[in-house]
């Protein structure tokens, strides 16, 4: 009677902690995934203990089954809220924008400007910039209202080494 809603939160909690050790597996955080992942193992072998233990309940397959496309979900949210990590975005202009250049240094963003050519020969600008997932948003809406017609490509980061954002890191550590 309860075997189903049991499952279904095991399932619902199941998938975000697979989710956050994917997160620290790809970015590097061996240690701290291997734990989670002790976790992870223990209740995917609690709830598929459940349902094992008698298949021709529907009501736990279909719990199992809710559980975990909500957990899915649920991990999606957990993983955008905590944007765990940085990128690096590249802007690419038509027209030097110092003030959107001085806009985004302003707002703490570490800003890279190089010259280039487009394919009629015409300069072009491109702006690197490094900043923590959790401001991704901010820096678009910076760039959308100073350089509405920008096109821009990101990138997540993996590792970094020195720079303007680790001298920042640095200073806020003290």
């Amino acid at each position: 009677m309860w075997q189903p809603l049991i499952i279904f939160l095991m399932q619902l909690s199941l998938l975000p902690i697979v989710t956050l050790r994917t997160i620290l597996l790809v970015k590097g955080e061996t240690r701290k995934a291997s734990v989670i992942g002790i976790v992870e193992a223990a209740i995917n072998v609690l709830s598929l203990g459940i349902v094992f233990q008698d298949m021709s309940n529907v009501w736990n397959i279909v719990a199992y089954a809710l559980g975990f496309g909500a957990g899915l979900r649920l991990g999606g949210v957990l993983e955008n809220k905590l944007a765990i990590g940085y990128v690096t975005h590249q802007i690419n202009l038509l027209d030097r924008s110092e003030k959107l250049v001085n806009r985004l240094r302003e707002e703490g963003f570490g800003v890279t400007v190089y010259q280039g050519e487009g394919r009629e020969d015409n300069a072009r600008f491109r702006l690197d910039v490094l900043s923590k997932r959790s401001r991704e948003r901010e820096l678009l809406q910076i760039v959308n209202e100073l350089a509405p017609k920008a096109f821009l490509v990101s990138f997540e980061i993996r590792s970094f080494k020195g720079g303007y954002l680790t001298k920042s890191m640095r200073k806020k550590q003290r």
